[in-house]
């Protein structure tokens, strides 16, 4: 007589659960997992330097990189406080672009531009980066415009056809400047800069008066 084999047994041993060490080494906490795998920790760190610059860039409103530019340019503004107020008249190019540089008493050098679809940029130059630069024909003509602009600081320059007066101006914030500003046949605007990126964030109509 044959003994009852059930046909289902080797099948059951067969999905009985297994033991694994690897299970047994997983980490269960989430902290674990930096003493498991010390390369994660590693690369979190070094890329901590890039997500710093990335969060600390976009809250200045520049890109990403140029923190330390911006950071640059609002003490430059805050330096040459008094400067930034000079009247000036840009020069026009062929695009309709206006172009004007006012170097102040440090040696500083403001740059200005307008484009024809009426955005306006400021660019400060350092003296000590100029001083630096060996291949400065680009420079060089902005001195020579600046230059001419300077000549022409006095009460005529608010009655040129490009002229440009800063009638007064404030800070209202640590990187917000508020110009009121006037221009030669064109009225004048409240213009709110960011110091950090350089350009004019906001402009609308204003009276002529402070």
């Amino acid at each position: 007589m044959k003994d009852n084999v059930n046909p289902h047994s080797s099948n059951e041993q067969n999905l009985a659960p297994q033991s694994s060490t690897s299970h047994q080494t997983e980490p269960k906490k989430w902290w674990q997992w930096f003493l498991v795998y010390p390369t994660i920790l590693l690369a979190l760190m070094g890329a901590m330097p890039t997500y710093y610059e990335m969060g600390s860039a976009y809250i200045k409103g520049v890109k990403a990189g140029d923190s330390d530019k911006a950071i640059l340019s609002n003490k430059m503004w805050i330096k040459n406080f008094e400067c930034t107020t000079l009247p000036y008249e840009p020069f026009v190019t062929p695009t309709n672009t206006e172009v004007d540089a006012t170097i102040c008493k440090s040696g500083d050098v403001l740059i200005k531009i307008r484009t024809a679809n009426n955005e306006q940029f400021f660019e400060w130059v350092a003296v000590e980066k100029i001083s630096r630069i060996k291949t400065a024909a680009i420079h060089f003509n902005l001195f020579n415009q600046a230059m001419a602009s300077q000549s022409k600081v006095n009460t005529t320059s608010s009655t040129s056809n490009n002229g440009v007066v800063v009638l007064c101006q404030n800070w209202i914030g640590p990187n917000l400047l508020l110009r009121r500003v006037q221009y030669q046949g064109r009225g004048c605007f409240d213009e709110t800069i960011n110091t950090y990126s350089g350009q004019v964030v906001k402009s609308m109509p204003a009276p002529c008066n402070c």
